[in-house]
């Protein structure tokens, strides 16, 4: 996220309960709702401070909560963008299949100037990257570092991106959906990636553990339903079932 910024340039603004990252640069973006006026969409603030060389941190979905954004949203980040801003999307989490498409943006009328992202693509393998327009992203000398564009993490995105299409994740995550929507019917989200309230979502947390589930402590309430892309069909009935018992 860090050379991302770097890339776009300008005073940069996320949403408040976004997380884009624990480095400086990421932890330092101020949080202001993406100036949405008050009481529209998820925005909380009234004023707007864009210019033609400002910066629109957005991540696709609320991490935690597995929240989307609403068209109110996605339009104003396009008329800003129209206007000369630059617009980011957060795809850590959201890329490689998790939703169902490549991208979560997809799911959006969208087109990011910068994409980031990471974790997934490489199968385990450690790496990250941004992809940029040509004319933002040419001629800036800040990639620079020791182990930038490791050769075997790329070889392993390559293989990751070959088996993902091999196998038809994608279709398989669509098609193995309505298996998390009818087993817990107020959660929300897309493709592998559920989540619902609860009062104490660490304790569903721990007893599913104690059941055979390994599940994610969100820390925010939230009881988060993720599982691998290539989880067979059974598995995910079982799981569904384990966590509908702890809860």
């Amino acid at each position: 996220m860090d050379a991302a910024i770097r890339c776009a340039g300008g005073p940069v603004v996320a949403h408040p309960r976004a997380f884009h990252g624990s480095t400086i640069g990421a932890q330092s973006i101020p949080r202001m709702g993406f100036m949405l006026p008050q009481g529209i969409g998820i925005g909380t603030c009234g004023a707007s401070i864009f210019t033609s060389d400002s910066c629109n941190v957005v991540e696709t979905f609320h991490g935690p909560w597995c929240e989307w954004h609403d068209e109110s949203t996605i339009a104003l980040l396009r008329k800003h963008q129209a206007q000369g801003t630059v617009l980011i999307f957060d795809e850590m989490q959201s890329g490689f299949g998790r939703t169902g498409r490549w991208w979560g943006f997809d799911h959006y009328d969208v087109e990011p100037d910068i994409v980031v992202g990471g974790k997934a693509i490489a199968g385990g393998f450690p790496l990250a990257f941004v992809a940029a327009r040509h004319e933002i992203i040419d001629g800036k000398p800040m990639w620079e570092s020791t182990f930038s564009g490791n050769a075997l993490s790329c070889a392993a995105l390559v293989e990751t991106v070959k088996e993902i299409r091999r196998r038809q994740l994608l279709q398989r995550v669509l098609r193995l959906e309505p298996m998390i929507r009818e087993a817990f019917p107020t959660a929300q989200g897309k493709g592998f990636a559920y989540a619902f309230d609860h009062p104490d979502a660490d304790a569903v947390a721990d007893r599913a553990l104690e059941r055979g589930l390994m599940l994610l402590h969100t820390g925010r309430g939230t009881v988060k339903i993720c599982p691998p892309l290539v989880i067979s069909e059974r598995d995910l009935a079982l799981g569904l079932g384990i966590l509908k018992g702890s809860v």
